[in-house]
């Protein structure tokens, strides 16, 4: 069987499907097409993905399935449906003691495959980057009539950075901190590396992660200098031209290459050229990019030499495809590790030719050369058979990217339009293989994470329709909505769980968005008294801030009038 459409998982959709086909699964291919994206949801098993299968063995000729945007934007995972009851307490000088909460996430009418893993990240990374000795949450997952909820761009960690960040600025205001000061207070230090995050306890099975490397405090420090935090924070609350200013900084960490391993494959091809075969998946990210680059760098040959074949299930035995941010660190670690091993072939075969021991066979631009400058091209040596598999196993030991964001934010209460006027990102990524691939996620990951804070929303009325199955209801963030955005990577401290030194960077910009924004528009409008404490901060909900605020918390540069009827009995409007 032939199954085409296949993304992110193939291969344990292909065990999936055969195993209910009665099928032994080297008699299943999925075949991966040009997807675009992925952000989680494509990795799921779907009823379809047994369906038309089963169908098209049923009446014995292939079968086709479309769907239109609305079915799509209807039947796709759902996901950030999440609610929290949360404390924190803090010394007088705002050193983190505790957090504690109920966590309810609502999960739609069946759990999928992905499902729990939004409850999970929720839970064990709530506390970010920070040091918090006592973390106490309970996760409710609830069942509904909602379409199934299940992964989506930094599952968990997006919603727990949320509940995280505006409670320590809550508590930040409380005490009269400045809030850079009180995460500076509270972030991981270096000298703690690896540092333990909470144990997560389902059914009685303790499951530990820890930070690897890094030093968190170094990022912010840098994120508040570029972004000059100090100048700006002076216009904290303040109205000007008729909007009201507002600044919040927030830390963040994405866990990342998950397990337990990739598979790669290298041959020497009779062109001359290099065939790839890796396990992972392209969604997106550039995966044929980095892999290549990997392959030429560790091989010394021209990467237009190197051809990258990706994720359809007949290129390998095994592979576990494109998730939790994980292709470049363990896919390009099986790469290079196969690149080496290639490598070393290449040399015992020159040197066989050539004469000489293998140390001394140099590879240039496609070339294995002696040091007297004799030459022979892959191509002259591809009758060998030159080929090797490689695995890269790294134990379920995730990489912990780390980072600081700052946002500008200017609202407008009579319309209650909120433009971000500046928006800055810093993320220590453990080792950068390719620039312009991990600018484009970083930025992306923004955007979609201002999408989430302002736009996104699945709205269901009474009976469980879905009123937003449109575009022109579930409204997407496009370029001219966000333009002011700067994102900037370092490398200073690489991972050592892999011989790369990567760390994932497909998520972590999109993780502080949330909690960020809601307070910099709490700060913004901290003298009505404003509590940002739910998502999206649409233009409706961000006016009724202002508009029902008592009027003790008035501003001294807002004053409320009565309005119409329309605007429902016992409404104010507030002008300046």
């Amino acid at each position: 069987m032939r199954v085409l459409g296949a993304a992110k998982v193939p291969f344990f959709n292909r065990d999936t499907l055969a195993a209910m086909l009665g099928l032994a699964p080297a008699s299943v291919d999925l075949i991966e097409n040009d997807v675009g994206g992925g952000f989680g949801a494509r990795g799921e098993f779907y009823p379809e993905d047994f369906l038309i299968p089963f169908a098209a063995r049923h009446v014995g000729r292939p079968v086709r399935w479309l769907e239109d945007r609305r079915e799509h934007l209807t039947a796709m995972n759902h996901a950030r449906q999440a609610d929290c009851e949360v404390e924190i307490a803090c010394r007088r000088d705002g050193t983190i003691l505790g957090m504690r909460g109920e966590i309810f996430v609502d999960l739609g009418a069946y759990v999928r495959t992905n499902g729990l893993i939004q409850l999970r990240t929720l839970a064990q990374c709530f506390s970010g980057p920070y040091r918090v000795p006592n973390l106490h949450m309970v996760v409710r997952a609830l069942l509904t009539n909602k379409t199934p909820s299940g992964t989506y761009r930094g599952p968990g960690r997006y919603e727990a950075s949320f509940f995280c960040e505006r409670l320590i600025e809550l508590a930040a205001v409380d005490l009269g901190r400045d809030s850079a000061e009180m995460r500076r207070r509270n972030l991981i230090g270096a000298a703690e590396m690896p540092y333990k995050l909470a144990r997560l306890e389902p059914g009685g099975a303790a499951v530990d992660t820890e930070c690897d490397s890094g030093d968190y405090g170094e990022v912010l420090e840098r994120c508040l200098a570029e972004f000059a935090w100090e100048e700006k924070r002076t216009l904290q609350g303040r109205l000007i031209d008729g909007r009201y200013h507002g600044i919040a900084v927030a830390c963040f960490i994405e866990g990342a290459g998950a397990g337990p391993k990739e598979s790669a494959r290298l041959e020497l091809e009779p062109d001359g050229t290099v065939a790839v075969y890796v396990g992972s998946a392209a969604v997106g990210q550039g995966l044929e990019t980095v892999m290549a680059q990997v392959a030429a760098d560790t091989l010394g040959t021209p990467i237009d030499l190197v051809h990258v074949f990706h994720g359809s299930t007949p290129y390998l035995n095994e592979g576990y495809g494109a998730f939790a941010s994980r292709s470049t660190v363990l896919g390009g670690s099986a790469v290079y590790e196969g690149a080496k091993s290639l490598l070393e072939k290449i040399q015992g075969a020159a040197a066989a030719r050539l004469g000489g021991p293998p140390d001394d066979i140099e590879l240039v631009d496609g070339r294995a050369r002696t040091r007297d400058g004799r030459s022979l091209s892959f191509a002259d040596l591809a009758a060998d058979g030159l080929r090797v598999d490689a695995t890269f196993q790294n134990n379920n030991k995730l990489t912990y990217t780390y980072g600081s964001a700052v946002a500008h934010v200017a609202v407008d209460l009579g319309t209650g339009q909120v433009e971000v006027l500046d928006f800055l990102v810093v993320e220590d990524v453990g080792r950068i293989v390719n620039p312009l691939t991990l600018h484009g996620q970083a930025i992306g990951g923004v955007v979609q994470g201002l999408g989430g804070a302002f736009m996104e929303n699945l709205v269901y009325d009474a009976n469980g329709q879905l009123l937003t199955g449109t575009l022109a209801d579930y409204l997407i963030p496009t370029a001219s909505d966000f333009p002011r955005i700067r994102a900037i990577a370092l490398e200073n401290h690489p991972s050592p769980s892999n011989p790369l030194g990567v760390k994932g960077a497909g998520e972590g910009p999109i993780i502080p968005v949330g909690g960020l924004i809601a307070n910099a528009i709490g700060n913004a409008l901290a003298s009505f008294g404003a509590t940002p404490n739910q998502l999206p901060l649409s233009p409706a909900r961000v006016w009724r801030m202002g508009a029902e605020a008592p009027m003790e918390n008035l501003g001294k540069n807002a004053r409320a009038e009565p309005v119409s009827d329309a605007a429902g009995p016992g409404r104010s409007q507030i002008r300046r």
